[in-house]
């Protein structure tokens, strides 16, 4: 029951996001940016970030930087071969109520420029 009510809540948070593609990478990402909207204070909340390889070589994306200890990243294992897509986890846990908003750096083998995601909402009790 929880793994449907988390599979939801990823869909609903997909799908009612900006679904404009961010350019300029070897990869298209669906949208960088996401608004949570309310989450719970103690409960982990997730959103996905799906992406398409549009580059020629197979994509890694190997390190994350920035966010805080309430941000948890789940980056894919393997290389996403030309073509292939895949999707970036972000995990939130709300510590104290109020608004948050986190940024996450994300570095891809092909580029020194690192991509960044963010994520915000508004944390109740």
């Amino acid at each position: 029951m929880r793994t449907l009510i988390l599979l939801l809540t990823t869909v609903l948070l997909t799908t009612t996001a900006n679904a404009q593609f961010y350019e300029g990478w070897p990869c298209k990402v669906k949208f960088n940016s996401t608004d949570m909207g309310m989450v719970k204070q103690g409960v982990k909340e997730k959103v996905a970030f799906p992406f398409i390889n549009d580059g020629t070589e197979p994509l890694v994306i190997s390190t994350h930087k920035g966010g805080s200890e309430n941000i948890t990243v789940l980056l894919p294992k393997r290389a996403i071969k030309p073509g292939g897509s895949g999707e970036i986890i972000v995990e939130y846990t709300a510590r104290s109520a109020g608004k948050f908003r986190e940024k996450i750096k994300l570095r891809v083998n092909q580029e020194k420029k690192p991509l960044v995601l963010e994520v915000y909402g508004t944390t109740g009790k």
